[in-house]
């Protein structure tokens, strides 16, 4: 019985290149993702933004992309992002004074500290400004123990900042984020895809592994 020749991939001709490459990309990439989805993970936690999973699809139709899951630590958010002239050095004096009261507010307990979200919004945001005014009412004689507002009265801050405006302003900022990183993350991806099914990718891994190919470009 004969054995078929077999080829290196550099040695296929064209159609069957074609065919080992179809193979590769439908069934011998491993996790090629994994790296790109580990790293957006951690990359934004030093401005309290927690990704505990991503999900994605693509890279063909108008409705691919990628969705993001997680948590919001709404004081670093405000002392890291929203208030570092880095990234927003254009507010009015009003907004960077009533953005840094909530912010005390938050880092006091007066206001939810966290917020979740996920692929379809926040969930939760509204909650914490509905019970906002349930927070003021019963801490209506508290003072602030810490910050750069210390012993400074709730009365007073809430009185002189509009906390609603600023909540929605720092939700949007937030949405805003969120939606920037979850389509980084969806252009990381495709360019890593692009990358491991691209025929020069493919050529060195037959190499390395020492793949032969049939005529047709199947794996040996």
């Amino acid at each position: 019985m004969t054995q078929d020749k077999t080829y290196p991939f550099g040695d296929l001709d064209d159609t069957a290149r074609r065919a080992a490459l179809a193979w590769w990309e439908s069934e011998g990439l491993d996790d090629w993702a994994g790296d790109v989805i580990d790293y957006a993970k951690e990359e934004f936690e030093d401005i309290g933004i927690t990704i505990s999973d991503i999900s994605w699809s693509g890279f063909y139709s108008q409705g691919d992309g990628a969705g993001l899951t997680g948590q919001i630590d709404l004081m670093d958010f405000i002392d890291k992002y929203v208030l570092n002239p880095k990234y927003f050095h254009n507010w009015s004096d009003k907004q960077v004074s009533d953005m840094t009261i909530l912010g005390e507010l938050v880092r006091n307990g007066f206001v939810g500290g966290r917020v979740d979200f996920g692929t379809r919004g926040f969930r939760g945001h509204r909650t914490h400004l509905d019970d906002l005014h349930d927070y003021i009412e019963s801490y209506a004689d508290n003072i602030l123990d810490q910050g750069v507002l210390e012993g400074a009265s709730v009365n007073d801050l809430v009185a002189a900042v509009d906390v609603e405006g600023s909540m929605e302003l720092l939700h949007q900022k937030a949405q805003d984020k969120l939606n920037d990183i979850a389509y980084d993350v969806y252009k990381r991806l495709e360019v890593e895809y692009q990358y491991v099914t691209g025929e020069e990718h493919f050529a060195d891994m037959a190499d390395i592994n020492g793949w032969m190919f049939t005529e047709k470009g199947e794996l040996a």
